[in-house]
């Protein structure tokens, strides 16, 4: 009894040895290789036409239940021109094919069947495998073709979409946050010059979030501005709202610039009073001159001689 236990579970584990020294005529891809809450993968099962016509096969599809939910299949129009059962229960689904009429049998390459999965909320990230096995594949005849088909298909489940809709920072480009930054604080006050007339932040968000602000004009000087940062989680669902009151200084009145007063020029430098000049060496008083020697008086000529003084005239 024992022997013939043996054999029998030997009999069976043969198509599944004879598979490992054998090309697959089926194979399975999945249209997605990782996925979060709610995606939908689809799991198609294809032919490759290596074995002919082929009259009926029957496919196995184990899956984990707890993190995916089978939803439909559908079949190519040669499996709808035979008869396609498919059975399922959570973490399986199973498929039989037959060809009806023969004539119409499962003969040319082609995407035969496609599986479709969705991600339950809340699945659990990581891997998680589909077990594809393809078996009793037969030609119309029939006959055993062998090349059973068992394939492992893995799909990684993503990180739950995360709910974070915090800043991690929020800086503007000209003054300081009052009171300084902090994730957890919603609302500052801001204070800039008369001349800033446009204002921007350079916000960073958690992961995955996303930041919109609703302005960057300013109002008019001495008024006051709202500033609104609206986050967005990852999830898409989950926001957060963070206000910065930014004050705009009025514009100084200018005043009239004032006629800057002159420094004063430097004393000039005192002109020295000339020394009074010295008395001019008194031009010496000439002395007098010599008489000149006296030109001695010419004597009085003497008379000439002979020469008679006219007597005087008689009256």
């Amino acid at each position: 009894m024992g022997l013939l236990l043996v054999l029998c579970l030997l009999w069976g584990m043969l198509p599944w040895q004879a598979a490992a020294a054998e090309e697959p005529a089926f194979y399975g891809t999945l249209t997605a290789r990782e996925g979060k809450d709610g995606d939908a993968v689809d799991l198609i099962l294809s032919y490759d036409g290596s074995l002919g016509k082929i009259g009926t096969f029957l496919v196995e599809i184990q899956y984990d239940g707890d993190r995916f939910q089978y939803q439909r299949v559908r079949e190519s129009a040669t499996l709808q021109a035979g008869v396609t059962t498919t059975a399922a229960s959570p973490g399986r689904v199973a498929t039989v094919y037959t060809a009806f009429p023969h004539e119409d049998a499962l003969e040319l390459p082609e995407e035969s069947l496609t599986y479709r999965f969705q991600l339950l909320e809340g699945a659990a990230p990581g891997e998680a495998d589909f077990q594809v096995a393809v078996y009793d594949i037969v030609d119309l005849t029939p006959v055993y073709l062998g090349h059973d088909t068992s394939q492992t298909l893995t799909y990684t489940v993503l990180e739950p979409p995360s709910g974070d809709a915090t800043l991690r920072s929020l800086l503007p480009e000209t003054g300081e946050l009052v009171p300084d930054f902090s994730p957890d604080r919603l609302t500052y006050h801001l204070t800039v010059p008369y001349e800033v007339k446009q204002l921007t932040f350079l916000a960073e968000p958690a992961p995955g979030a996303s930041c919109r602000v609703n302005r960057k004009n300013l109002g008019s000087g001495g008024s006051e501005t709202e500033f609104r940062f609206t986050v967005t989680a990852e999830d898409g669902e989950t926001k957060q709202e963070y206000t910065v009151l930014v004050y705009r200084e009025e514009k100084a009145e200018s005043s009239p610039t004032p006629t800057p007063t002159p420094a004063p020029s430097q004393e000039p430098e005192e002109t020295p009073t000339p020394a009074p000049s010295q008395e001019p060496e008194g031009t010496p008083t000439p002395a007098p001159s010599e008489e000149p020697e006296g030109t001695p008086t010419p004597a009085p000529s003497e008379e000439p001689e002979g020469t008679p003084s006219p007597a005087p005239s008689e009256e």
